[in-house]
């Protein structure tokens, strides 16, 4: 195959690429919006505390900066999954109940 039709099809493929990159972050975003409008309606209802209120109280209860945050439904429960990293470089993930504010779980990463 000569240089210039190598090129050609080198382009074209990264033509492609780029454009199905587009279609899933056009996707992926979507994705967010309908969560964080699923999550809206769920605090408007009463049903699970504003996430500044798990953070605030996950800060108070262990130092460090939010890697992460999920909220997750497991059963008929919902919660909310924050990962922290310390200033040793520790990271961990807690589990809170989304309407209790309950802390479930302190995993930490070895």
């Amino acid at each position: 195959m000569s240089r210039e039709r190598q090129s050609a099809v080198y382009h074209r493929s990264r033509g492609w690429l780029f454009a199905a990159l587009l279609g899933w972050m056009a996707w992926h975003s979507s994705l967010a919006d309908s969560d964080h409008d699923a999550a809206r309606t769920l605090v408007e209802a009463g049903e699970i505390l504003p996430l500044e209120a798990i953070l605030s109280k996950a800060q108070g209860e262990y130092a460090g900066r939010v890697l992460e945050v999920e909220l997750e439904s497991k059963g008929r429960r919902r919660i909310y999954e924050i990962e922290l990293i310390d200033e040793q470089g520790v990271v961990r993930e807690l589990e809170y109940d989304a309407h209790s504010g309950e802390l479930l779980r302190v995993k930490q990463d070895d």
